[in-house]
């Protein structure tokens, strides 16, 4: 049919890579077997220029699909709002029909950052609900889909379950899939409206001894209907033993985009890093070792509003369980992170007593922020594996006192009232600007409310504690401020 038709393999990279840069306009040129991104701004008068005849997507693919071809998926040409052919002789050679020159608007990229934004203070302490969203499910995934639901994906046995997150995180609705699609795995929101979904299948030579694995992709344009995307994204090499797992992403700039995963499992077993300039199509590696501690895997990264990056992960396999479990920590590039700062969040002591894993967090339209991990039966004992919620707890307002002169040293004064039910107001003075955390203890020594955790302004601070939900007994208040450490003792009676 098409004796000048390229190879549309290597076309359709070009064209990805384009439509995935947001060229308002991508143009095949059958002759010279390349694909041309044209700018709207510099291309406005395309429907009255003779040299340039336009013709609709399904003339492009009896073009692109001589007798014998392999078939173009249907998503890549549903994709393209106007496809151009730069050689009006070629594209009559093609015997292509004459369509309507349509510029449609392009679709509005997903607004989903502010689901994945927290200030510091927030999500760095949570309580779980022990009440299994899925049993027998694990690994959570969230989305955010062009009409602007959420999406949560879980995966039960062989199968993999999606539910629609309602009313803040309280209902869930749950529905098939047309398609599946990877499991774990990381979302690119594309400045098209699409998205791409980044996972993990076996590689060439992966064995049950031996687990070796790589990168794929799926593309969707409502983020609920998935289509496998053709090649390889990410191979890692010698330096990471060939494993690439439970990848997750993060935008940095426009079409830069960082890949999180555990590399190296049978050996040093840690995140590591790649990256991507063009929107995840390609990669290539970025840290070349481990960016926190061995063991700490299931990277899930979120933006901290003072421009840091949190990454919340697994920590402790193989240690007891207060000493596993969820944790987090932050860094200002995200790269680079002071392992010694590694706090944990979840402990996998914590009531169901199983092991957590592979942490979601999302903040919802009302505030409310929500941990969905996973939760495995401990090694040797029997149970069923859960998906579970844990929702962050508020953190208490900071007010900043005035005052007559400036204090000259850190102090933290008895709380008042004391004894009290249930609120009772703590202040501190700051010298100096000074990271402070001010954190409540029971009388057994376990941490029972972050009350301040953050940089505050030197000056006269103060903080209400409220224990109506604590019982009646002796807590101790500590705060911490550089060097500085200071305790009281308080009262609640009920």
């Amino acid at each position: 049919m098409c004796r000048g038709a390229p190879d549309h393999p290597h076309v359709l990279i070009q064209y990805e890579a384009f439509r995935a840069a947001g060229a308002p306009f991508v143009r095949l040129n059958p002759d010279r077997v390349y694909v041309q991104a044209v700018g709207g701004s510099s291309y406005p008068q395309a429907a009255d220029n003779p040299a340039f005849t336009a013709y609709d997507h399904l003339s492009i693919r009896n073009a692109l699909e001589p007798e014998g071809a392999n078939k173009i998926p249907d998503e890549i040409f549903t994709a393209a709002g106007v496809v151009e052919l730069a050689d009006r002789t070629q594209a009559n050679n093609l015997s292509a029909q004459l369509d309507s020159v349509l510029f449609s608007e392009q679709p509005s990229p997903i607004d989903w950052k502010p689901y994945f934004t927290l200030t510091p203070e927030e999500g760095i302490e949570f309580e779980i609900d022990t009440t299994a969203i899925v049993l027998g499910g694990g690994v959570p995934v969230l989305n955010i889909t062009n009409d602007g639901a959420i999406v949560l994906t879980s995966v039960v046995g062989p199968q993999l379950r999606a539910f629609e997150v309602r009313d803040n995180g309280k209902n869930y609705l749950s529905f098939t899939y047309p398609s599946q699609r990877g499991s774990d795995g990381g979302f690119i929101y594309l400045p098209d409206g699409r998205t791409r979904f980044l996972s993990e299948e076996p590689a060439p030579g992966s064995t049950a001894q031996r687990h070796k694995s790589r990168i794929v992709s799926w593309i969707s344009s409502d983020g609920r209907t998935w289509t496998k995307e053709a090649g390889i994204r990410y191979q890692p090499g010698a330096e990471d033993d060939s494993i690439a797992s439970v990848p997750a992403v993060i935008q940095l700039q426009d079409s830069v985009w960082r890949m999180y995963y555990v590399g190296d499992w049978y050996r040093t077993n840690g995140t590591r890093t790649a990256i991507s300039t063009d929107w995840g199509w390609t990669w290539k590696p970025e840290s070349r070792g481990n960016i926190l501690r061995r063991g700490d895997v299931d990277p899930h990264p979120v933006y901290l509003s003072n421009g840091k990056i949190r990454l919340y992960g697994r920590s402790g396999m193989g240690k007891p369980l207060d000493q596993g479990g969820i944790s987090y920590c932050d860094s200002d590039d995200g790269l680079h992170f002071d392992t010694l700062q590694v706090k944990l969040l979840i402990k996998d002591s914590d009531l169901p007593a199983m092991l957590k894993l592979d942490p979601a967090v999302i903040k919802f339209p009302n505030g409310d922020i929500a941990c969905y991990l996973g939760a495995m039966p401990l090694m040797h004992q029997p149970g069923t594996p859960k998906l579970l919620v844990a929702w962050a707890k508020k953190s208490s307002v900071v007010r900043t006192l005035p005052y007559r002169t400036m204090p000259n040293r850190l102090q933290l004064e008895q709380n008042y009232p004391n004894p009290f039910n249930p609120w009772t107001t703590i202040r501190f003075s700051l010298p100096q600007r000074e990271h402070v955390t001010l954190k409540v203890f029971d009388v057994l020594g376990k941490e029972v409310a972050t009350l301040v955790n953050g940089e505050l302004n030197p000056g006269e601070h103060s903080v209400v504690w409220d224990a109506a939900a604590m019982p009646s007994g002796v807590y101790f208040y500590r705060m911490q401020a550089g060097q500085f450490v200071q305790q009281q003792k308080m009262e609640v009676i009920k």
